[in-house]
């Protein structure tokens, strides 16, 4: 058995370091909530309540209760899979968020329920998952997110425990054995495909070496983890600011571990570097650009809905709020208050209006944006770092809002541990606003994580006099088919126009057949088609499409969050030329 010296320090309590951030009465009213929805059995999953118990007192740790799937306790090496299970539903259960919201509760009212209810899932937890064994050791992402988790709710709670108190004990063996499990399970793969799940590794580590600085190994897995978090920030966060796996919500995501790393660092008297804050606050900027003014972010590339952390059930698709709690540019300053959704309107107004054209040449996205308009193009290639696994077929797709309505939006995720085959549909080319060749895929898909690398691709972006001009190339159907794909898109700011231009260099008549599609947001209504011409709505806004051929619709889908679905409308145009314009006007 894995024993922490922990164990041994009866006749007084623990050395605790700081966590990441101290409670506010802001916090504690969310936390307040969200305790007493957990208690009743309730919790919020992919950004929305969920029951997860009703009269049973266990707690779900080995089930995924939206489905009724069991999963048996066995080595985390030999996972069996029920089938048609949703394995997130343990996972994110298992994260132990709740731990923080109960210790919130406790320390902030003293009230008994909210301090018996956190020691109830601690030491189930303990109880019921012996270390390396069942579903929740099956992941060391998830090991991380939770061991931060439970260690921060111990912070919060420590000072009112009695210095025999065993839960002290609990606490530290829980430190000791996940620290152990994992640095023998590092998500490093050499060095080669380290992504968003190693970031998750280090968090864990660096909560275990810092806030219990006495655990055995401890000062080991703290000095590693904070040499390897500098390392790993340079490479996963560009130099532009973008994620190098080519997704928007990811990129929040690992904003949100390394901003959390770096303050249980900086709290506990091991400064990070200029340059690790410096990645931080650029990859925050980024966020924000691609945050419009309706705190709708576009999905390019996948979108799990993952949190390592939550007090509010607003939406997880404002990303405005790591750029303001960067505070200007330095280390994270304002981060508490800011980790809340809800404070998004206060976030916009702290930041200021972004305006104008912004290309991020490393993450090939470009983004223009003024009083009415949010306007991306994406050209992304992870491939390029070999993390192409939560990267879609949207090169060269577009997305567009007028007047803080979406009209063409990118149709997120859906769902890849359940039914990986949603996903794969909303990751094909056919599910963004972009062409594609017969049926094929920019690059083909092999396996839920990994596509067959076809090509690149490039984009750069310029300003008129009258409006801007994004451009874009790729590449991925040219060995199969002989044919580059070439795109302008020009907004005029004058005409309140979007000229979309597109060459397909070495297409003719014996080429296979080529589509043009335009995926409209769920919310938009088709108030005529007539031939080459649509007339939409959103809201109090309107936008006329007129393309190269003859309309028709063809059903979607859309993803808001994960495991989320519903249908959509997707507006089609055969190519029968190898050059083609379509023009979107901006109804005034």
């Amino acid at each position: 058995m894995l024993v922490s010296p922990l164990q041994a320090q009866s006749s007084s309590a623990p050395r605790v370091g700081a966590a990441a951030f101290d409670m506010t009465d802001e916090l504690a009213g969310y936390a307040l909530d969200l305790s007493d929805r957990f208690i009743g059995g309730e919790m919020l999953l992919f950004g929305r309540p969920v029951v997860f118990r009703e009269e049973e007192r266990e707690y779900p740790w080995h089930r995924d209760f939206l489905n009724d799937a069991h999963y048996a306790p066995l080595l985390y090496t030999s996972l069996h899979r029920p089938g048609h299970d949703e394995i997130k539903v343990p996972w994110e259960f298992g994260r132990m968020q709740a731990a923080v919201h109960l210790a919130m509760a406790w320390a902030s009212t003293g009230r008994s329920c909210y301090g018996d209810e956190l020691r109830g899932l601690l030491e189930s937890f303990s109880r019921e998952n012996p270390v390396g064994y069942g579903v929740q050791w099956a992941c060391a992402m998830e090991v991380g997110i939770r061991i931060f988790n439970v260690l921060h709710a111990y912070v919060l709670v420590a000072p009112q425990l009695a210095i025999d108190d065993s839960l002290h004990i609990l606490i530290g063996r829980l430190a000791y054995e996940h620290g152990a499990y994992l640095f023998a399970n590092l998500e490093t793969d050499a060095r080669l495909y380290e992504n968003n799940h190693y970031v998750a590794n280090l968090l864990g580590l660096a909560a275990i070496g810092v806030i219990l600085p006495d655990c055995d190994k401890g000062r080991k897995w703290r000095d590693y983890a904070r040499r390897e978090a500098e390392r790993v920030i340079r490479k996963q966060v560009l130099p532009d600011g973008t994620g190098f796996e080519g997704s928007v919500r990811y990129a929040r995501l690992i904003w949100e571990m390394f901003a959390l790393i770096g303050l249980l660092y900086e709290r506990n008297g091991l400064e990070m570097s200029n340059g690790y804050w410096q990645r931080a606050s650029l990859l925050a900027s980024y966020l924000s650009w691609m945050t419009p003014d309706s705190g709708e972010s576009p999905q390019i590339g996948d979108n799990d809905s993952g949190r390592v952390l939550f007090f509010s059930t607003e939406s997880y698709a404002d990303l405005r709020y790591a750029a303001c709690a960067m505070g200007g540019g330095g280390a994270v300053c304002n981060l508490p208050e800011k980790m809340v959704f809800a404070s998004s309107p206060q976030v916009n107004q702290e930041l200021g209006e972004l305006r104008g054209l912004k290309l991020f040449p490393e993450g090939r996205f470009s983004v223009y944006r003024d009083d009415e308009v949010f306007l991306c193009v994406a050209a992304t290639d992870a491939h390029r770092f070999d993390v192409p696994g939560h990267t879609h077929g949207d090169k060269l797709s577009f997305t567009l809002e007028y007047r803080n309505r979406a009209f063409f939006n990118d149709g997120g995720t859906g769902n890849y541990t359940c039914d990986s085959s949603v996903r794969d549909s909303l990751r094909s080319v056919r599910a963004h606003s972009t062409i594609q060749l017969a049926s094929a895929e920019q690059n083909e898909f092999e396996g839920v994580f990994w596509s067959r690398r076809n090509g690149t691709s490039h984009l750069k972006a310029s300003r008129g006099d009258h409006g801007v001009m994004i451009e874009g190339t790729h590449d991925c159907y040219q060995k199969r088919f002989g044919i580059t794909h070439r795109r302008r898109v020009i907004y005029d700011d004058g005409f309140k126009t979007v000229r979309i231009e597109d060459i397909l260099e070495g297409w003719n008549s014996t080429a296979p057949e080529a589509t043009l599609r335009f995926v409209l947001d769920p919310r938009v209504e088709v108030l005529t088609l007539l031939d080459n011409r649509a007339v939409l709505r959103h809201g109090d806004a309107k936008v006329t499409l007129i393309t190269p051929a003859a309309l028709s619709v063809e059903r979607g889908y859309y993803s808001r969050e994960y495991a989320q679905l519903c249908e959509t409308s997707v507006l089609v145009c055969p190519v029968r030329e190898a050059s083609l314009t379509t023009l979107i006007e901006l109804v005034r």
